[in-house]
C-alpha cells in the first residue's frame, strides 16, 4: 500500500507531492481503461467518473441524455464547479473527465494526464463498446469531438482543452496496455 501523499518522505522526479490525478481525453481515447488500471495500482484511491456523475445528475433532474445539449450553461458550470472542488480539496482521487485536467490547471499537486489515440483506434473501440458499425462509430466520434470543442469554447473560452499546456503527461493509449501505462504513471508520481 502506498503512503498518503502528505506522509511521503521522498518526492517524485518533479519534486512534487501528488494528492490527485486527473485523466482527460476525447471519446474512446482510453480514459476509463486507464482509470481502472490505475485503481489496480493505487487501490486505496477513489475513482470518480465525471461523465457518469453528470448522467446520474441528469437522471435525478428528469433530463434524458439526448437533452444534455440543451441544459443551461449555468447548470454545466455548477456541475463543473463540483469537479473543480474535488480536484482542489480532495486527496487520493482519480478524476476522469474531458475537462478534469483543464479544471486542475495550476494545481501542482494534481498530476494531469491527457489520453490520445488515433481516430482508427478510437473508432474500433467505439464499435466494440456501442456495438455499432464503423461508419456510425466514426460519425459519432467526430460529432462529439467537434461538439465538445465548440461547447467548451462557448462556456469557458477554451481554445483547445487538449493543449499540452494543461497536462503533465500526454499518453498515446494505442501503443501500450492500460496496465503498462498505469505502472509508468505510478513511477512518475511516487
Amino acid at each position: 500500500m502506498l503512503p498518503k501523499p502528505k506522509d511521503r518522505d521522498e518526492s517524485n522526479e518533479n519534486n512534487r507531492l501528488i494528492r490527485a490525478i486527473s485523466i482527460s481525453g476525447e471519446v474512446c481515447s482510453g480514459k476509463s481503461s486507464l482509470v481502472q488500471a490505475l485503481f489496480q495500482e493505487l487501490p486505496e484511491w477513489t475513482c470518480i467518473n465525471v461523465g457518469q456523475k453528470f448522467r446520474e445528475f441528469c437522471k435525478t433532474q428528469g433530463i434524458s441524455i439526448q437533452e444534455v445539449s440543451f441544459i443551461s450553461i449555468d447548470v454545466h458550470k455548477a456541475f463543473d464547479n463540483k469537479q473543480k472542488n474535488l480536484l482542489q480539496f480532495e486527496s487520493k482521487i482519480i478524476v476522469e473527465g474531458s475537462l478534469s485536467g483543464w479544471h486542475a490547471r495550476g494545481q501542482r499537486d494534481v498530476f494531469k494526464i491527457y489520453c490520445v489515440a488515433p481516430l482508427a483506434v478510437r473508432v474500433n473501440r467505439y464499435m466494440l463498446r456501442e456495438n455499432t458499425s464503423k461508419r456510425e462509430a466514426k460519425t459519432q466520434i467526430q460529432f462529439r469531438d467537434e461538439h465538445d470543442m465548440h461547447f467548451f469554447q462557448n462556456i469557458y473560452g477554451i481554445i483547445d482543452y487538449r493543449s499540452d499546456e494543461f497536462y503533465d503527461l500526454n499518453v498515446d493509449t494505442s501503443f501500450n496496455t492500460p496496465q503498462e501505462i498505469a505502472q509508468l504513471i505510478v513511477k512518475k508520481i511516487i
